[in-house]
């Protein structure tokens, strides 16, 4: 059974932890990431097809869906009772919330980007855990924003190398599936969305796993940090 650690963690601990998080739950997240990725499919066939509330719709449900995955890892990581309707239900009733911090995350990471690309990629790092604390603690949304901040503040070298490698193999896997359905499918014009889509699939859990381990990581070190001000 996996268990989270109670110290902190080197990077590379953290990280295989992470995929040990990511392997034991393959099969119980692949549901959630099977979902996602159809709703995410569906939503560029939208964007395709000039229909933007199509998209928005089913974009809303891929949000709904990622939450419910995220919502699913952590009670599998803390022991806590849970199943895949239980999981939805707790999704729905925080979704609200979830999607004004996702609006406020890519505003505020867009305004940094916009001043200068450095400040962008500080707030992306920093603000990187608001949708998961906005799922699992029931706190308000500039509280949540500001959780984020100094959970990762004090570390912030340390979570960013980290994070950095599932999005980079995600990348990698995203331009893999891109080439092979461009190099062996063009005749086929939704195949480039199909194969996205399967990516998502692996991509999406991998990511999340690591992520809620790091953020059991970052909770760890805060007290090592001193006061908060």
């Amino acid at each position: 059974m996996f268990t989270l650690k109670s110290e902190p963690q080197d990077k590379e601990d953290v990280l295989i932890q992470g995929c040990k998080l990511y392997s034991d739950t393959f099969w119980l997240s692949l549901p959630f990431a099977l979902s996602t990725a159809c709703f995410i499919f569906l939503s560029q066939l939208c964007i395709r097809a000039e229909h933007i509330a199509g998209c928005a719709l089913c974009s809303l449900f891929a949000l709904m869906m990622i939450s419910s995955l995220i919502f699913r890892l952590y009670c599998y990581c803390n022991r806590i009772p849970n199943n895949f309707i239980h999981s939805i239900r707790h999704s729905l009733f925080r979704l609200i919330p979830l999607l004004v911090l996702s609006i406020l995350y890519s505003m505020l990471v867009l305004s940094g980007t916009m001043l200068l690309i450095i400040p962008g990629i500080i707030l992306s790092v920093s603000l990187m855990f608001v949708f998961i604390l906005g799922i699992i603690d029931a706190q308000g949304i500039l509280q949540t924003l500001l959780n984020s901040h100094r959970l990762v503040w004090g570390n912030w070298w340390h979570t960013a190398l980290i994070i950095s490698i599932p999005l980079m193999l995600g990348t990698i896997i995203t331009l893999t599936s891109f080439v092979i359905a461009v190099r062996f499918f063009s005749e086929m014009p939704y195949a480039v969305f199909l194969f996205n889509a399967i990516a998502q699939i692996i991509f999406i859990p991998l990511v999340f796993s690591i992520a809620l381990v790091l953020l059991n990581d970052l909770r760890l070190r805060r007290p090592l940090l001193g006061p908060q001000w």
